[in-house]
């Protein structure tokens, strides 16, 4: 994975323990908050930077993680 796809897993894993939330619920807020700017800007710099391969690929390592939790 890449830096930028990494930044982008760990910050959903950190939500998703933090807080519990349904994971397509938690993907849905994400996006919201990318968009309202209410993560750090180096968050959201990598989530605007990935291709739809490289969220596919993090949405894949991230139900994989979830599986196993």
């Amino acid at each position: 994975m890449t830096d930028n796809q990494e930044i982008v897993l760990n910050y959903l894993k950190e939500q998703f323990e933090d807080y519990g939330r349904f994971p397509v619920s938690l993907i849905a807020e994400f996006v919201d908050d990318c968009v309202e700017k209410l993560v750090d800007d180096e968050i959201i710099k990598a989530y605007r930077s990935l291709t739809n391969k490289e969220e596919f690929e993090v949405l894949a390592v991230f139900a994989e993680w979830g599986l196993k939790q």
